[in-house]
């Protein structure tokens, strides 16, 4: 079975001892931990906003445009609202998953006439020379700002 590089973050931060890294990942763990650092991802927030970024076009790419900006200010039920949050989770997610490619955000149906909006992030798996799609369920908690990411 093919083996998986951890991510660099992944390797960066393993305190095991054991190197597990060097061994490798299943193509299931690979997963998961996307799955993992995408919801952490979609949990920070950044400190600029896009207006500022947008001065500085390198930044965005850069750890100061790492984030989603904050939604606390947007009405849920606004179309244009809903319309500029989804734009925002796909941006973030083409700009800082590397592993992730054409990656698509839609609303789900849930999310009319809830308390929550629940997204469909559609992406392309990227891992060496494989190319698999890839599904993830979000929901964003609009009290707390929170995003719940689950695979499908």
């Amino acid at each position: 079975m093919k083996r998986f590089s951890a991510s660099f973050l992944d390797r960066l931060t393993d305190t095991s001892g054991q190197r597990n890294s060097d061994q490798g990942l299943s193509l299931e763990a690979v997963r998961e931990h996307v799955a993992r650092d995408l919801e952490a991802l979609l949990n920070t927030r950044r400190g600029l906003s896009n207006d500022i970024l947008s001065h500085y076009p390198r930044s965005r790419d850069s750890v100061l445009g790492f984030g989603l900006t904050d939604f606390s200010s947007m009405s849920l039920v606004k179309p244009e609202d809903r319309a500029d949050i989804c734009r925002s989770l796909e941006r973030t997610v083409n700009n800082h998953e590397p592993r992730l490619r054409q990656v698509r955000v839609e609303l789900t149906p849930e999310s009319f006439g809830s308390k929550k909006l629940c997204f469909r992030i559609h992406a392309v798996l990227a891992l060496e020379e494989l190319r698999e799609p890839i599904n993830f369920n979000a929901t964003l908690h609009p009290v707390t700002q929170h995003v719940d990411v689950a695979r499908l």
